[in-house]
């Protein structure tokens, strides 16, 4: 396999007949570019955020450009987009090969037979999320005969995007769009699109039904590795790996949250995760009171303190991975 990260980024203003492109930071946000390039005030200082809304109004287009030739090695060449935010067309070389609205997840474009030998040119296209979240609500309330004065029923709800940009308590209205996460263009014979895992417990084992999707043929192989690192089990194919004797996953205050590693490999191409072993069940049983709500973890009823933590920036791109710790079991998480 190989992953070639696209660089050299560009974005301008859509609906211009002569657009003005600049300089792009990607993985980024179309404010932090403006911002950047000083087209823009400060959006976090004092009432800017009223006077940069007009951002959020306008289309925008990001487009790189990047040299390729074939290599009968990869056969199967694609697109990744590992985060688009959010209502985004795609082209490559003048031609559409996707349109996207879900800034949660990844996205792919098989581009096998339109990549070009010799230079080529990927166009993105941003529309405001916040119109086409108010065109989708117009059409669902006619559709389903909502009332127009409904109350927390917002465009925002209409749109699958983190929704504290569209403003919050805690934090100002910058809906913003851009590329938040890296694209590459990635070629491959064979590869390891998804491994889904169950888990079977019975006394003193854990069985680990796996199944995997491959993509240009061929089988998988899987081991699973113990959290000291060692081998435990590896079969050819999916199947069974049974676990004798398992250490289990517990919150940190029941004990430690101990992980297993699954590697799959096919055609050289390795996917990795991480498996906590552990029953979590809610249990709903009459008691005195009607009935009781119950987190039981590994057989053990657990009290779930929880926590609620904001994102670190307006921004998500901007926000760099660091350690996250805390003494709750069920931290909320914001998008």
């Amino acid at each position: 396999m190989r992953v070639t990260r696209l660089e050299s980024w560009e974005f301008a203003r859509g609906g211009e007949e002569r657009p003005e492109w600049q300089p792009a930071e990607v993985p980024g946000h179309v404010h932090l570019d403006l911002l950047r390039l000083g087209c823009i005030p400060d959006p976090f200082w004092g009432e800017n955020e009223r006077e940069v809304a007009w951002v959020d109004r306008v289309t925008w287009e990001y487009r790189t450009k990047f040299e390729w030739a074939p290599d009968a090695e990869f056969p199967h060449r694609a697109l990744l987009f590992e985060g688009l935010d959010t209502v985004c067309r795609v082209l490559l070389n003048g031609e559409e090969i996707g349109t996207f609205d879900n800034m949660f997840v990844s996205h792919e474009a098989e581009v096998s037979r339109r990549l070009r030998e010799g230079r080529n040119c990927l166009h993105l296209q941003f529309s405001p999320a916040e119109q086409v979240g108010k065109s989708r609500r117009e059409e669902y309330f006619r559709r389903n005969g909502v009332v127009p004065t409904v109350a927390n029923f917002d465009a925002r709800s209409f749109v699958r995007k983190a929704q504290y940009m569209f403003g919050w308590d805690w934090g100002p209205k910058l809906i913003s769009c851009g590329i938040w996460k890296p694209v590459s263009l990635v070629e491959y014979a064979q590869r390891v699109r998804d491994v889904r895992v169950a888990q079977r417990h019975a006394s003193g084992q854990v069985v680990l039904d796996v199944h995997s999707t491959l993509e240009g043929g061929g089988s998988a192989r899987h081991q699973i590795f113990g959290p000291a690192g060692d081998l435990v089990e590896e079969i050819e194919g999916d199947g069974e790996i049974t676990i004798s004797n398992p250490v289990l996953w517990w919150t940190h205050d029941l004990g430690h949250p101990a992980l297993y590693r699954l590697v799959s490999t096919c055609g050289g191409h390795t996917l990795s995760q991480n498996i906590g072993l552990r029953t979590v069940e809610l249990r709903r049983e009459p008691d005195a009171y009607g009935e009781s709500f119950e987190f039981v973890l590994n057989g053990e009823p657990i009290w779930a303190r929880g926590a609620n933590w904001i994102p670190d920036h307006a921004f998500p791109s901007a926000i760099r991975p660091h350690g996250f710790a805390a003494s709750s079991k069920k931290p909320r998480l914001w998008a």
